[in-house]
């Protein structure tokens, strides 16, 4: 039995702690985390509080822990210890009044747990007025009480359910509050110029506003909204008074119309000099960007009524064009929500009246986005992140512009773009570009132009005269490749527009031709051939050239771009020649991958690297024409698709490349995804070839043990998987003898899960394909006692994305095995339900240990565990309460205290028999796993 722990081995050890060099001090911080969890933390640390002589940071120390041990240790203590902790703590407040402020405040926040958790503390915050209100010398600390309390409501250490805490808040919160608020008016009236007192109301005021305790609709007939605009004056409060402000205004969002109103009406009047106070505080942008989120608060929480009346609202419109336009653009980006939603209003058929008002609104704001666009002029100096950064938010400012097409209409949003691109031209000159104009100012219209175009779903005027212009624009690499993109982007209106195809594809391929424009012609070119796929079918001689002329020379994610471009004119050529224009592409890449497989494997490293590289990219290749250059299955009427032939011509030559290149990961990984691209561009078509690309498939699995082979035999199970069909009795054959092999790998891998998190993940999610697939032929297999204890034992892998599969899994099994879900005959299942029933025990026990030790602490996670808790509960209800009941018995009663097991295992009763969800029984495992993991387990 450890020697108890006494105060000056804490001493000893916070002294380490303290010093510079203990600081990280992994030792240090385990021993001090160990020592909080103890009970006799509780009598240490008050000591340690009580001693002013002691360093502060001891003191803050002490502090801290009569913190956790409250939040997380309390119902440790009987009524009368709490009793005494409660007075104990008041005390210390007002030992520490005029001391060191965030000790004051853990103090504070322990008072305000305790006061949630001990219901005999009948009214905590009444008591505390009365005890320190009149007190001047206790103002500031009763003031951090009252703040703390509402926030603390929400704090998911404290071991209390949401229902106790709603009791909780509705008594001790939302009963007092009137009265919280006059008390904190009074302290605001005789506050005078104390900075310090005046922050604490607000703060408290924001507080209980923020926690709903405090309602908005009392606020007009106090001093409350006029004191926090005063604030914004002062340089001290300003801060908090926006928050303030910004919460009230929230709040009229939401709140019923009649008292909503009335809030407005009151709010209404401080904002109107906040226009002539941007101008003011224009460059100190910490003021403007408070200004900017209270207009962008009241512009949001009002959207709907600025809809229908903009004379009425017009100071915050302007307002909010004030800060859209501001130079920081971390500050203009606050509005874009309010655009968006005031987009939503002006748009709707009821508001048609109110809508001219603001096309002068939105016209202006994208002359301030395509302001914004531009790319500054030192870009040169900026770092990679910081050009990344900005080339991500200039997406950000699209959407914006994507709202202003939505009110305007595409004719008139296009139009501002294309204007600015004319006023730079030469005079006279038509349509040449001044060559002093700086590049930014034309490629910030032209990538306006690709921004908008998703919401353009009319015939624009605009747009052939855009399309005209680009051949006339500068050369330079930034504009080349904003042109380009537009070009890719309005792809489907030149498919309504082929007079424009010939232009448009020598234009982009002209951006092959420069090294910063490729990425950009490469993507236009597969937009262009999707939608222009018929018009571009008479190009594919020409496109066959140019294909296997370049694609070498392309990086992995230009290649494909390309090769999918081919791909749509591919799917595009009449059936009659689809064949022939399939082997076009297919036989000279078949054809390479041939020579490099007679040529054998080189022993140099290098070239065996190249080599490599080689047949996946050619693999990848063949793959994205599989998935693209075919019509939809249901829209080919023969018996046999005629593409069918090409794969059967071809699959020779991969099967032995295969053969020779098996466990190469690489080669690997793209051989089975040109398997499942296969399967998922064919379907039925494909089953004529199926059984040899199955075949390799699986036996290349029960070689390499790639887990790549697990997610294409997935796709077979998706795509032929029945329990009606022939074709789904071989597809569950597939599947059992992959499970072998399966069960021979993680077998050989016990106590290290973690080396095979992949082939757990993609085995996991092909059986749960399976059970949707085929739940009759599941129900029936005969590897179903070993599958489900080989997933119960892989939830101790600690991969997060294989234990997802697992417990996916598992949930869908034993809610195919519940009689309340289950959807198959109750006779086809009893071999999953016997299954279910003898595995119980074993599972409960696995779920809490993994709940407990190695689960991650997602939510979605809890609420999946939740579910097969719930579903193996109806399927054996009185075996699954014994397991849970077993299994939270043994833990020692230094683990989890008797009282604790009892608590514990009656919430688990009622969230799982009283709710019909899971969402109450995933809140209680949840609290139980961090309760025990807090106290149990050294973080």
């Amino acid at each position: 039995m450890a020697a108890p722990i006494i105060i000056d081995q804490v001493l000893r050890v916070l002294g380490i702690f303290l010093e510079p060099s203990g600081q990280g001090n992994k030792e240090v911080d385990l021993w001090l985390n160990s020592f909080q969890k103890t009970p006799a933390a509780w009598s240490i640390a008050d000591q340690l509080l009580r001693t002013e002589t002691l360093p502060v940071g001891v003191r803050l120390f002490a502090a801290q822990t009569i913190r956790q041990k409250v939040e997380y240790d309390l119902k440790h203590l009987d009524a009368a210890a709490q009793a005494t902790l409660r007075d104990s703590l008041i005390d210390l407040l007002h030992q520490y009044k005029d001391d060191f402020k965030p000790i004051v405040r853990q103090i504070c926040l322990s008072l305000a747990d305790l006061a949630i958790q001990m219901h005999e503390w009948d009214d905590p915050v009444r008591e505390l007025i009365t005890k320190f209100g009149q007190d001047p010398a206790m103002v500031a600390p009763l003031l951090e009480f009252l703040l703390v309390l509402p926030e603390e409501f929400s704090n998911r250490r404290i071991q209390i359910d949401d229902d106790e805490a709603h009791g909780r808040a509705q008594h001790i919160l939302r009963g007092t509050a009137n009265e919280v608020l006059a008390l904190l008016l009074y302290y605001h009236t005789h506050a005078g110029d104390n900075d310090t007192i005046q922050r604490h109301i607000l703060d408290c005021l924001h507080s209980w506003i923020h926690s709903s305790d405090l309602e908005i609709e009392v606020l007009p007939s106090t001093p409350v909204i006029g004191l926090a605009f005063d604030a914004l004056d002062n340089d001290n409060l300003s801060d908090v008074a926006t928050d303030l402000i910004c919460e009230i205004t929230r709040r009229t969002g939401s709140v019923k119309k009649s008292g909503r109103m009335e809030v407005i009406h009151a709010i209404y009047p401080g904002l109107r000099p906040l226009r002539a106070k941007l101008n003011e505080v224009k460059d100190d942008p910490e003021a403007v960007r408070d200004l900017c989120r209270i207009f962008t608060t009241a512009g949001e929480a009002w959207a709907d009524l600025i809809g229908t009346n903009y004379d009425a609202f017009n100071h915050v419109i302007e307002g909010l064009l004030q800060c859209a336009g501001y130079p920081d653009l971390d500050i203009a980006k606050i509005t874009f929500m309010f655009w968006e939603r005031l987009k939503d209003a002006v748009v709707l058929q009821v508001n048609a009246a109110s809508k001219p008002n603001f096309i002068p609104v939105y016209t202006q704001l994208i002359d301030i986005i395509i302001h914004h666009l531009q790319y500054p002029k030192d870009l040169a100096d900026w770092t990679a992140e910081e050009r990344d950064e900005f080339r991500d938010f200039r997406h950000v400012m699209g959407d914006v512009l994507k709202d202003c097409v939505q009110v305007l209409g595409a004719e008139e949003a296009l139009s501002r773009p294309y204007s600015m691109l004319c006023s730079l031209c030469t005079a006279g000159s038509d349509g040449v570009f001044d060559a002093s104009v700086e590049w930014q100012r034309i490629e910030a219209p032209l990538f306006s132009f690709r921004a908008m175009c998703r919401e353009v779903t009319t015939e624009v005027s605009v747009i052939p005269k855009i399309m005209e212009m680009l051949p006339q624009l500068p050369e330079h690499p930034k504009i080349k490749y904003a042109a380009i993109l537009v070009i890719g982007r309005y792809a489907e209106w030149t498919a309504k527009h082929p007079e424009f195809i010939s232009y448009q594809l020598n234009f982009v391929s002209q951006g092959f031709e420069d090294k910063e424009a490729v990425a950009a012609a490469a993507q236009s070119l597969k937009y262009l051939c999707r939608e222009c796929g018929p018009h571009l079918v008479n190009h594919l001689e020409q496109l066959h050239h140019f294909y296997f002329s370049t694609i070498k020379n392309m990086g992995r994610d230009d290649a494909h771009d390309v090769t999918q471009a081919i791909a749509h004119i591919i799917a595009a050529v009449p059936l009659p020649q689809l064949a022939v224009a399939l082997q076009k592409f297919c036989h000279p890449m078949a054809q390479r991958l041939h020579e490099i497989t007679a040529k054998g494997k080189s022993s140099a490293e290098e070239e065996e690297v190249a080599t490599v590289k080689e047949i996946t990219s050619i693999l990848n290749q063949l793959s994205t024409i599989l998935k693209h250059g075919t019509p939809k299955p249901d829209d080919i009427d023969t018996q046999q698709h005629p593409s069918i032939a090409v794969i059967s011509e071809i699959w020779p030559v991969l099967d032995m490349l295969i053969t020779q290149y098996a466990s190469v990961s690489l080669i690997d990984e793209a051989f089975a995804r040109f398997c499942a691209y296969a399967m998922a561009a064919y379907k039925w078509h494909l089953l004529p070839v199926l059984s040899p690309i199955m075949t390799k498939v699986v036996a290349l699995f029960n070689q390499t043990g790639e887990a790549c082979y697990l997610w294409a035999s997935w796709r077979c199970v998706r795509e032929y998987g029945s329990d009606d069909k022939d074709e789904g009795k071989v597809v569950f054959g597939i599947v059992e003898n992959l499970t072998t092999a399966t069960f021979q790998l993680i077998s050989n891998n016990v106590g290290k899960l973690d080396n095979i998190p992949d082939v757990i993940e993609d085995y996991f999610k092909l059986v749960s394909e399976l059970i949707e697939q085929c739940p009759m032929l599941f129900c029936q297999s005969s590897f179903l006692p070993a599958l489900f204890s080989c997933a119960a034992a892989c939830l101790a892998v600690e991969h997060t994305e294989a234990l997802f599969a697992v417990i996916g899994f598992l949930r869908d099994v034993t809610a195919l095995a519940s009689p309340l879900r289950a959807h198959i005959p109750t006779l086809i299942a009893e071999p999953l339900v016997l299954v279910v029933q003898q595995n119980i025990q074993d599972l409960v026990r696995r779920i809490f240990n993994g709940l407990i030790y190695s689960f991650s602490r997602d939510r979605e996670l809890f609420f999946d565990v939740a579910s097969i808790l719930k579903t193996v509960s109806e399927v054996a209800p009185e075996e699954t309460r014994q397991a849970v009941q077993v299994v939270v018995h043994e833990f020692s009663d230094e683990q989890m205290g008797p009282k604790e097991k009892e608590d514990f295992l009656a919430k688990y009763a009622s969230a799982n028999d009283g709710f019909k969800d899971e969402q109450k029984l995933s809140t209680v495992i949840r609290d139980f796993a961090a309760s025990f993991r807090r106290r149990n387990l050294i973080k």
